[in-house]
């Protein structure tokens, strides 16, 4: 069919060289063509210069061409190790140095510590003594130890062998650090059962008095008084289970105002001008919930709520006061001791924070 092709499309006078010449080499062509598929699909033929053995392990090397080693180790191993470490290293350190915060002072959780504004009272005297031993309680240690406005800064530290230049003995710091310490962002008020009272009750205390006009002053009902706390009970002593938290006395001794916890009565109750039988309605308490705690005082009239944060339950109260002045006072007031058969060591736990009082004083009105 070539042939008959290729005739129709050229002159007769070439026919004679195209049948002679150009189909017989074309045919030959095709022939030779279609031997070499053959060869090739059977596996027969080889290129020249295909020189591969059929064993990899004797391959011959060629110094032009990167031979990888055989049977050794993958190139990316040792590419791993200097990579990770400086990647790992810098980004690990930022994330677990927060972990590691120093321990907070009383004075960084209570700042007002620092301006002079409370009078610490703790269960212990001048000499890390208290009512242990005593028999009576007309026997009990009557001398508190009252650490007035910035000294309180030197009983916040921990007690330290080391640390010496200081008035205080580290039995008494060791001892005082028990009764008032922070811990975590709250600070720890606790009254033993055998702690040093004061002449004026048979139950010890570890709280503060505020320091009106930077001195044992009271301030007067009339005027704007106010103070916000949060506190959380953690302790409780084994017999007598009653604690008063927060307070307001008087210059002649009573109290305008009592917040109490009294686990007889399943709760914290509020007490107001000396009316110490007011047991209606107390707020449902469970040791080691926050409560917080607002008190205002102004024109004689005190408006008090307590909420508890984790129940969302409160109470509040308001009424006007007979009485014409006062004083703040917060921390564990523990209303037990020895004497009622509680062991020297147990007593009431109360911590508190985000303390914040406004003092109004001879016409001055100031915030702390």
């Amino acid at each position: 069919m070539i042939a008959l092709e290729i005739e129709t499309k050229i002159p007769s006078k070439g026919k004679w060289y195209i049948k002679w010449i150009v189909i017989p080499f074309i045919a030959l062509c095709v022939v030779a063509g279609i031997i070499s598929l053959v060869l090739l699909a059977t596996g027969k033929f080889k290129k020249p210069n295909d020189t591969k053995p059929d064993n990899p392990v004797d391959a011959p090397i060629n110094d032009n061409v990167y031979n990888p080693p055989i049977n050794t180790p993958p190139t990316f191993a040792p590419t791993l190790a200097p990579t990770l470490s400086p990647t790992l290293s810098p980004t690990l350190s930022p994330t677990l140095s927060p972990t590691f915060a120093p321990t907070l002072k009383p004075s960084d959780i209570i700042t007002s510590f620092a301006k002079g504004a409370w009078k610490l009272v703790l269960p212990i005297d001048i000499e890390g003594e208290d009512s242990t031993g005593a028999t009576t309680e007309g026997g009990r240690n009557t001398s508190p130890l009252s650490i007035v406005g910035d000294d309180i800064l030197k009983y916040e530290k921990k007690p330290n062998p080391y640390f010496i230049g200081d008035e205080y003995s580290d039995e008494v710091l060791f001892k005082a650090n028990a009764a008032f310490h922070a811990d975590g962002d709250e600070v720890v008020f606790k009254a033993h059962a055998a702690g040093a009272t004061t002449g004026g009750t048979k139950y010890p205390r570890s709280e503060l008095r505020q320091r009106v006009g930077g001195r044992d002053n009271f301030w007067l009902a009339e005027d704007l008084q106010s103070l916000s706390a949060d506190v959380r009970i953690t302790e409780i002593p084994k017999v007598k289970a009653d604690i008063v938290l927060m307070q307001i006395h008087t210059s002649g001794k009573p109290q305008i105002l009592a917040i109490m916890y009294r686990k007889i009565y399943n709760g914290i109750y509020i007490l107001y001008n000396e009316n110490f039988d007011t047991k209606d309605n107390p707020l449902a308490y469970s040791v080691g919930q926050r409560l917080h705690i607002d008190v205002n005082v102004n024109n004689s009239i005190v408006n008090c709520q307590v909420i508890n944060l984790d129940t969302n339950k409160n109470i509040s109260m308001v009424f006007t006061t007979p009485f014409l002045d006062g004083a703040f006072q917060i921390g564990s007031y523990t209303l037990t001791n020895i004497f009622k058969g509680e062991k020297p060591s147990d007593g009431g736990e109360v911590r508190v924070k985000n303390l914040s009082v406004t003092e109004t004083y001879e016409g001055v009105t100031k915030h702390y």
